[in-house]
């Protein structure tokens, strides 16, 4: 009876470990580790690892932090995102790579007046102009209402009360007999509201191919671009930097510019290139190096520019341009 007794108290703390086990949050670098997977996973277009990762990160209600704050998570876009078809993987790669630089910035807590100087950014343009009047947005919504229901009148009145209407009283020998159809009932009134829900619904259709139209396109492009950077050397990225400024889009000029200098360190072996990699992580890779005093106000730069949509000057380009042969010449005397 002893031992009966002994052996279910040991299965009752197995179990009870288990479940404990099971219902403990992950770490924030176990965190971060499942989010880098998905990402690289979204980077070579890998639908059943990305499946395998966003399991994972939906069944992820909280993380714990390094003192034992539990901060709650929520990963279910990636679930509804994976429902798609086909998955939209560069807008998923830029989703997780945005939660991924998020992780990365420095964890300090706020200045005391952070909340003030908030408030006043929020009351200056143009955060304030923002502000629509309860007033004009119930206006519009009762406007809009309004044409809908007149619409849904018109398409009753035309297809549901032809049957409910009474019988044609018949005419004499003498009479003309004029054909009945459902035209011939409507007023002027009638065959212009007739014309402007026609009109709507003719609208609605062309937007809506446009939309799929340009979602293809803009699918197939990204596609195209990433096939097309996964060939890039240090010197291609370079000429296509040149080909973007002389053709005036600085800003995809920088873009290719940064890339160049990120595999020019890497052929050199001073970091290692990978598209799953963060800027942050780039920087972490030249700790206590004299490169990463240069290479940060260039990652800063990049940053404002393609993520900030920063429009970049003439001048301001070319100072860029120097900032990356100075770091290409540093990297060569250091080598």
């Amino acid at each position: 009876m002893r031992r009966l007794l002994s052996f279910s108290i040991l299965v009752l703390s197995l179990l009870f470990t288990k479940q404990v086990r099971a219902d403990t949050p992950p770490t924030l670098t176990a965190y971060h580790e499942q989010i880098r997977a998905a990402y690289a996973a979204a980077q070579r277009s890998d639908r059943i690892g990305l499946d395998e990762q966003a399991t994972t990160l939906e069944a992820t209600q909280t993380v714990r932090l390094d003192d034992g704050t539990e901060l709650p998570v929520n990963n279910s876009w990636l679930k509804r995102a994976l429902a798609q078809e086909p998955p939209p993987f560069p807008t998923i790669t830029a989703q997780l790579g945005a939660i991924l630089e998020a992780i990365n910035q420095p964890h300090t807590p706020p200045s005391a007046d952070a909340l003030q100087k908030l408030q006043g950014i929020f009351n200056v343009p143009p955060f304030r102009d923002r502000a629509v009047p309860s007033a004009v947005t119930n206006g519009w919504r009762s406007f809009w209402g309004a044409v809908g229901r007149t619409i849904q009148r018109l398409f009753d009145w035309l297809f549901g009360g032809a049957s409910n209407r009474s019988p044609t009283p018949r005419t004499t020998p003498t009479s003309p007999v004029t054909p009945s159809t459902a035209w011939t009932g409507l007023s002027g009134w009638g065959l212009f509201w007739l014309g402007l829900g026609l009109l709507l619904v003719i609208m609605i259709v062309v937007y809506a191919v446009r939309g799929v139209k340009d979602s293809l396109v803009r699918d197939t492009q990204a596609r195209t671009s990433a096939e097309a950077e996964a060939e890039l050397t240090a010197t291609t990225a370079l000429e296509r930097a040149e080909t973007e400024a002389r053709s005036g889009d600085y800003r995809s000029a920088v873009r290719f510019l940064y890339l160049s200098s990120l595999l020019w360190l890497s052929e050199q072996h001073r970091l290692r290139y990978d598209h799953a990699l963060t800027n942050r992580e780039y920087l972490q890779q030249l700790e206590g190096k004299p490169l990463q005093a240069q290479l940060t106000p260039i990652v800063e730069t990049f940053d404002r520019v393609w993520y900030g949509k920063y429009a970049l000057a003439s001048d301001e380009f070319q100072a860029y341009e120097a900032q990356i042969a100075q770091l290409r010449t540093s990297s060569e005397t250091t080598a």
